[in-house]
């Protein structure tokens, strides 16, 4: 169970640091690409 929740709060630390850069590029479209991968996973 904490190994999951480590696991998911990794993942979710990886999708914001994503979203922040493409978000510093200005490129909306990734950016709601990225939050869609992280989603659907």
């Amino acid at each position: 169970m904490l190994f999951l929740n480590l696991r998911w709060g990794f993942s979710y630390f990886l999708a914001t640091a994503l979203t922040r850069c493409y978000h510093a590029d200005g490129t909306r479209s990734h950016r709601h690409s990225i939050i869609a991968q992280a989603q659907h996973r």
